[in-house]
């Protein structure tokens, strides 16, 4: 979904964990509820895939009663927090930036399957570009002409599509 065109400065946007298997409702009960969200989606080799798997942006202006509501949503399990404390979240100006380099197709994946690099199975990698720049993570497998790269997200383990030039190994 398109994040709202006029800008509500009170809100923000909080990282929801979606139940395995269970996207689509969640996506449809956000709507249902009429709950501003955000399911970042990029292509692969021209195919879409979430940006981000197994988590959606919900737009909230912070209140018990909306985290509540939220947490209540058939797919939805529950609202990252930071550390025992209150949800996760990132402010209305930082997820438009977000958004409109997703929208650019910054974050597209475009590698060919002769120009990946070979990696080993769990070889450590440095994250070179792309929204996970500056991390590290371990090398899973080559999918869809993508190297899936696990990392850490929110304290979990996530793994991540990336163009095989977004990726180096580390010594």
């Amino acid at each position: 979904m398109d994040l709202p065109t006029e800008i509500e400065h009170d809100r923000n946007w909080y990282v929801a964990s979606i139940m395995p298997g269970e996207t689509q409702r969640a996506l449809t009960g956000l709507a249902t509820d009429k709950i501003p969200h955000c399911y970042p989606r990029i292509h692969v080799r021209n195919e879409p895939e979430p940006l981000i798997r197994g988590y959606v942006f919900v737009g909230l202006f912070g209140t018990d009663e909306e985290f509540s509501h939220v947490r209540a949503i058939t797919g939805i399990s529950r609202l990252l927090p930071v550390g025992s404390e209150k949800p996760l979240f990132v402010r209305e100006a930082e997820m438009r930036a977000f958004m409109k380099r997703v929208v650019a197709g910054e974050f597209d994946v475009r590698v060919e399957h002769d120009r990946l690099p070979w990696f080993q199975k769990d070889e450590k990698l440095g994250i070179t570009s792309g929204p996970f720049f500056g991390h590290t993570g371990t090398f899973v497998r080559v999918h869809k002409g993508a190297v899936i790269v696990r990392v850490m997200f929110f304290g979990r383990p996530l793994e991540v599509m990336l163009n095989g030039h977004q990726v180096q190994q580390m010594m």
